[in-house]
Order: C-alpha cells, then sequence, then structure tokens
C-alpha cells in the first residue's frame, strides 16, 4: 500500500473557504474547527478572512437550518404517531422549537471563532472590478461555464493574492471548489488544499523557525547570487591610480580579482526578511607605462619607458536586503544590493601591495 505524502505546513496564514465549514457541519466549538481556534489563540496559525466570507457563512447556516426546520416541522406532523411510543415519547424531536434562537446559537459560535486572537479581516477595496471583469469574459479562474457567477470568489481570491503580494507570505487557502483549486494553481503565493484536518495536524506540529537562525541559513544560499551581484558591480568601475602631476604615466588596464567575503553581520532578522552587512576585500591589478626624460647626449633627448604592474587592495561594503517565505530555503530572494565603495574606484598609495617593473622582469 502506498504511504500518503505527509502535508507540509509551508505558511502560518490560512483562508478558509465557506465550503469549508460547510463539509464540516459548521462545528464551530468542535473537532478541527475547535482545534483552529486554539492554534489562533497560542499564535501558531493566522486565518484570513473576508467580509464575503463571513456574510457567505452566515447565508449558508439560515439556509441549512431553514431546511432543518423545515424537515423537522415536517416530521412532527406526518410522525406524530410516534409520540404514543415509549421511545418517542419524551423525545425532543417533538418539542417547540425557536429557529430564530438556534440561529443564534451557531452565530455566537462564529463570532467567537473570529473574536479570537491572530484573525485578521482582508479587505476586497484594493481589488480592481475591471480585473474581475476581464477574467469573467474570458472564462479565467475562478469563473467556468459551468459556474460562471463566481464574482464572490474571484473578490476574495484576489484580495489574498494582493495581502500575499504585500505582506510577503504564502497563504493556505482551503476549499471545496476546484475553481479556486484552479485560480491558486496560476498564484504562487496561494497554497490550494482540501482537507482542514490534515492542516490542523501539521500546525500542531510546526516548529516555527528561529528568525535569527534561519537569516544565516538563507544568506548561505544566496551568497553565491550576492558575490555575482558584487562582480558586476565592481566590473562597471572605472579604476585607475591617483598620479603625482609631475610624473608622465599611461594605464593599460585593470583587472579585479581575488574578490572575498571578509565579514558578514546581520542588521535585522524577521520571519520573511533579513538585511546583512557584507564587507568584501578585493585586488585591482593595473598595467601602466611610465616615461622619464633623461639628460641630452650628442643633441639627442632619451626618453626612457618602462611598463608596470602594480597590485593594489580594496574594500567595499555591501547592504543585502533579503527576501524569503517563513522557513523556506527555496523561496530566498536577493532583494536588493547597496555598495559603498571605500576610496571610490581610485587607487591610492596606502592601497598599493605590490608593483613590479615588467620591462626589468623580461630583460
Amino acid at each position: 500500500m502506498k504511504m500518503q505524502e505527509k502535508f507540509k505546513l509551508c505558511s502560518r496564514y490560512i483562508f478558509i473557504d465557506t465550503s469549508v465549514f460547510y463539509s464540516n457541519n459548521f462545528q464551530f466549538s468542535e473537532r478541527d474547527l475547535e482545534s483552529l481556534t486554539r492554534l489562533l489563540n497560542s499564535g501558531l496559525v493566522t486565518l484570513l478572512i473576508t467580509n464575503i466570507t463571513i456574510e457567505e457563512v452566515k447565508r449558508h447556516i439560515r439556509k441549512e437550518l431553514d431546511t432543518a426546520a423545515s424537515l423537522l416541522q415536517s416530521f412532527q406532523r406526518k410522525g406524530k404517531i410516534l409520540r404514543n411510543s415509549d421511545s418517542f415519547s419524551r423525545s425532543p424531536l417533538f418539542e417547540r422549537f425557536d429557529i430564530s434562537k438556534i440561529e443564534a446559537e451557531f452565530f455566537a459560535r462564529f463570532e467567537l471563532l473570529l473574536s479570537a486572537k491572530n484573525v485578521e479581516v482582508v479587505s476586497i477595496d484594493r481589488v480592481s472590478p475591471e480585473d474581475i471583469f476581464r477574467k469573467y469574459f474570458s472564462v479565467s479562474s475562478p469563473f467556468s461555464d459551468n459556474k460562471p457567477d463566481e464574482f464572490r470568489d474571484a473578490f476574495v481570491l484576489e484580495a489574498l493574492s494582493i495581502y500575499a503580494e504585500e505582506k510577503h507570505v504564502r497563504i493556505h487557502v482551503l476549499s471545496k471548489d476546484d475553481d479556486m483549486w484552479d485560480y491558486c494553481r496560476n498564484a504562487p503565493s496561494l497554497l490550494f488544499s482540501k482537507d482542514l484536518g490534515e492542516l490542523v495536524n501539521a500546525a500542531v506540529h510546526f516548529e516555527p523557525s528561529v528568525p535569527l537562525v534561519f537569516a544565516d541559513q538563507a544568506y548561505s544560499a544566496a551568497e553565491g547570487e550576492i558575490i555575482s551581484a558584487v562582480e558586476k558591480f565592481l566590473s562597471e568601475q572605472d579604476f585607475g591610480i591617483v598620479w603625482d602631476s609631475t610624473i608622465s604615466a599611461r594605464e593599460l588596464g585593470h583587472k579585479v580579482m581575488n574578490i572575498v567575503s571578509a565579514k558578514a553581520r546581520v542588521f535585522s532578522a524577521e520571519v520573511n526578511a533579513a538585511t546583512y552587512g557584507v564587507a568584501f576585500d578585493f585586488e585591482v591589478v593595473v598595467d601602466y607605462l611610465l616615461s622619464s626624460t633623461e639628460e641630452e647626449r650628442a643633441g639627442l633627448t632619451m626618453l626612457e619607458v618602462h611598463n608596470f604592474r602594480a597590485r593594489y587592495e580594496k574594500n567595499l561594503e555591501a547592504t543585502v536586503h533579503l527576501a524569503f517565505y517563513e522557513g523556506d530555503l527555496d523561496s530566498v530572494e536577493v532583494e536588493c544590493c547597496k555598495f559603498e565603495l571605500h576610496g571610490g574606484d581610485h587607487l591610492w598609495q596606502d592601497e598599493l601591495l605590490q608593483c613590479t617593473d615588467l620591462s626589468e622582469v623580461r630583460s
């Protein structure tokens, strides 16, 4: 028998669609939804919800209760003979009930979930109606030929996408709706799942990453890209020797080499971002011609030219901004690098390591 792949919690942010509340029979104070409330209050997860979803859940509760009330009233009329049985004589099935009171009970339990810590209502105000109608007319998810009137879901999913982009987080989207799954397939920040139970179980066992520890891991993962950015920056510099005005010299070219990360220290570390300061040492090798005029001999002025190679050591300070999803090394991105070149692109005398007269070496 093939073992089922274990569900991996990739984000603390979750959204629960109405269809999941429905499939859990609106048991807000029992089973998985009760466990979710405990997780929210303990700060292990954050529940995202929209006002659209809240009203939709309430509408479904009313609808289900109206259906149940009609069935119960029908049973009381058609099954009244059972009241003569000892088994049903005291049954609450034949008692009068107040459907508005029962509705208030369900709404109160729902509000208890919504009032838990770490519940955030995501606004749909930022969603562009033009984008929604564009998806509608092109029959793009969550719209489909079979379900053309998915405007509620469209606004909700767009709002979640905007939230995820602005917060730089991923969101577990729990739904039984395949059109939502189709939408999430094309939205990297939205992770689709159908099973609330497996998500709750994964959240219970989730070990949050320590920001500072993970920041060091993220820097190590991005170090190659950072060094490439340093190499590119240095290749764009016009390094040149600072000459005395009395010296006649012509530089032939330079080469940057031996770039080494000398020191890295963290400036800030958060669950989805980090900033590092990194010092780099590197060398610049310059070839140049140096000429000198000797005394006039036999009516001729002698000009002596030497070919030199000088090696300088310079320093660069980089401020590196990293972004990532919590605990996910594969998601690490170098958002930007800012560079400060000590001494600019001038090569100063106190930076000189070695100078070789290539003319003498060749001779």
